[in-house]
């Protein structure tokens, strides 16, 4: 499934759009004879998101997010789950016809989890993380003929390659 609005807030000033998607795929697991298909599970789902206004003739700013999460599980206990989410704000200058301005700063978190819970001895949860942070200023100057481009492009990243917890109390694991 697929849902989409969008339109003016206020004419030809801001604007809004926003989509989604969804699956039906546990449903169709359902109907199926065979067990091990019946017993699994597949879903996910995306949300996006984003508004822009312009004040005046010389600036635009957007802000703009995304939302995923995906899990699924095959004829097992053990599930798998991705999400993502992404957030951006950028703003447009121009200083006049030949000379403008891009800025941007976004932020992402994508994380990625394995977990069983079937014997509660042996319950766990194996969860990954990368979270991304950047600013970007960028500027384009037409002189005549020519063309130039500069700016400032930087980005921390933090990474967690693999954290292994208990998820009962009655788990084992360490």
């Amino acid at each position: 499934t697929h849902l989409m609005v969008e339109g003016p807030l206020i004419k030809d000033t801001l604007t809004y759009i926003l989509t989604g998607r969804t699956t039906y795929s546990n449903w169709i697991f359902g109907m199926i004879d065979d067990k091990a298909l019946s017993n699994s599970r597949a879903a996910f789902y995306d949300v996006n998101g984003a508004l822009s206004w312009s004040p005046d003739k010389n600036n635009k700013l957007s802000l703009s997010a995304y939302l995923s999460h995906d899990a699924f599980r095959f004829n097992s206990d053990t599930v798998y789950d991705y999400s993502n989410r992404v957030l951006a704000f950028r703003w447009r200058h121009f200083f006049n016809s030949r000379f403008f301005s891009a800025f941007s700063l976004h932020h992402s978190n994508y994380t990625y989890d394995i977990s069983s819970h079937q014997i509660a001895e042996e319950a766990f949860v194996l969860s990954h993380t990368v979270n991304t942070t950047g600013l970007k200023a960028d500027f384009n100057w037409f002189a005549g003929k020519h063309e130039v481009n500069f700016g400032l492009d930087a980005s921390r990243h933090g990474i967690n390659p693999g954290t292994y917890l208990p998820d009962a109390d009655s788990s084992l694991v360490t």
